[in-house]
């Protein structure tokens, strides 16, 4: 069961809202969003497929209305599974008022104190802010090819920044060695000193220790570089992390193994790892 209709009491919305409520009937009457992103499917396909949706929704966020167009999305997507699994479903007014509702708490969150002094801090508090890098490796030996990603989050878990490459020929371990030196160059270029690094490689960690011997690597070159990337920090933690908390980093590093793409930086998600953000955020 979904939840119950609002009452006056739970949200009484502004007259601005009330002007938008016609647009809002519109897009859920016709369904628009969900008929666009049909088209989509039906006429790309692959990597242009995902590359397409990912400037699609990125429009939409951009838009001076665009936590409205997510809460529409957000609840259309639950109206059509009411419907699908509950014979009352909802009423039309019941998702309008909710649609409204979410919008309003969703666009003064992000225009909290809070949130405002994060981000005009970010770059002034760097050097002094502990953050964790979730790096993964991924190598195709069909294409040979290896592609790496490292996520920057905040002490809260918060996206702050991330990074993904691809590199021509080379292997899974040297792909994992890679994406520690992609995620520590990435963390510096941001101002970052106090790092914990996560990978769910136990190899890559253990040849990183300086006790380790590594004159038998063929990748020791390598090594060495990424070691001398942590010893500039001023602290730094390897930590390594269960497979299954690594979803949204190991996405990251396929797809750029898939793509054979140059360096890129994501500053906010991309849409085709939403499904891997929230698979981490339950394991």
């Amino acid at each position: 069961m979904g939840p119950r209709p609002p009452m006056q009491s739970d949200f009484n919305p502004t007259s601005q809202q009330l002007q938008l409520a016609p647009v809002v009937l519109l897009i859920l009457k016709t369904r628009i969003t969900f008929f666009g992103a049909a088209r989509i499917q039906a006429t790309c396909g692959g990597a242009s497929d995902r590359c397409y949706r990912s400037s699609w929704f990125a429009r939409i966020l951009s838009h001076r209305h665009g936590t409205l167009a997510v809460a529409v999305l957000w609840w259309s997507w639950r109206w059509r599974n009411q419907k699908i699994f509950d014979v009352q479903g909802f009423t039309m007014n019941h998702v309008l008022r909710f649609i409204l509702r979410d919008e309003a708490l969703w666009r003064s969150s992000l225009q909290s104190p809070e949130h405002t002094m994060h981000v005009d801090t970010l770059g002034t508090t760097a050097s002094n802010t502990v953050v964790t890098i979730a790096v993964d490796g991924s190598w195709n030996p069909s294409v040979s090819r290896m592609g790496c990603a490292a996520i920057v989050r905040d002490s809260r878990g918060a996206w702050l920044s991330a990074t993904s490459v691809s590199y021509s020929s080379g292997s899974a371990f040297l792909a994992e060695v890679l994406a520690m030196e992609v995620g520590l160059r990435h963390a510096l270029d941001l101002g970052y000193m106090n790092v914990s690094c996560l990978s769910d490689c136990a190899r890559a960690l253990h040849v990183l220790q300086e006790g380790t011997n590594i004159t038998s690597y063929w990748n020791r070159e390598e090594i060495c570089r990424v070691r001398a990337l942590l010893a500039s920090l001023q602290d730094v933690r390897l930590m390594q992390v269960d497979r299954a908390k690594n979803n949204t980093a190991d996405k990251l590093a396929r797809e750029a193994c898939c793509l054979g793409s140059p360096i890129q930086v994501w500053k906010q998600p991309p849409s085709f790892v939403f499904d891997s953000l929230f698979l981490d955020s339950i394991s």
